[in-house]
């Protein structure tokens, strides 16, 4: 009776790891993640990103003299991209990040973004966490701005950076789209 009771709970473990172990085929959005985040310094304050996108014209809908021109990303919009960039930076594996939710707020003369994003933890699962991370245009790019260490990931400075962007976020917040990091809305 006992091994057939140990038996059952054997195969019961099995299938719940079977069960936990997460989907190895990569999703369409982590696919399509941004390859250039992966190259960039490892310096958490003077890494520089990106600066601009150049525009793109569309070609005409219906008439020859109709012509959009896709407007270049904003400084608060590129400062969300470079936020994105840094997170992914630190994850053990960053093309499985995807971004779910991406808020921002001003916050004397920096920005702070709360990015709410699933990715591949270390043992093959995937997890969802809500990071604060604070941004600042620089002469040379963006630095990451820390509070209370080095690590902007680190709970102290988590704990600092949600404060100030709850603080912030009181008066409104933006949202911001997870892939092109354009703004979407104002809340207040």
């Amino acid at each position: 009776m006992k091994k057939v009771i140990a038996l059952i709970l054997t195969i019961i473990m099995a299938l719940s790891l079977v069960a936990c172990g997460g989907n190895t085929v990569p999703t369409e959005a982590a696919t399509e993640a941004k390859p250039e985040a992966q190259t960039q310094e490892k310096s958490e304050a003077t890494t520089v990103a990106p600066v601009t996108e150049a525009p793109t014209t569309e070609a005409p809908t219906e008439s020859p003299t109709e012509a959009t021109t896709e407007r270049p990303l904003s400084d608060f919009e590129l400062c969300a991209e470079y936020a994105v960039s840094k997170i992914r930076d630190i994850l053990k594996n960053p093309s499985s990040m995807v971004v779910n939710h991406l808020y921002g707020v001003e916050y004397e003369g920096a920005y702070i973004y709360a990015v709410d994003y699933s990715a591949q933890n270390g043992l093959g699962g995937y997890g969802r966490d809500t990071i604060y991370i604070t941004v600042k245009k620089t002469a040379n790019g963006f630095a990451v701005t820390t509070y209370g260490s080095q690590s902007f990931s680190n709970s102290t400075n988590q704990k600092y950076t949600s404060q100030f962007y709850s603080k912030a976020a009181a008066k409104g917040y933006y949202e911001f789209d997870a892939t092109t990091y354009r703004l979407i809305a104002l809340w207040n």
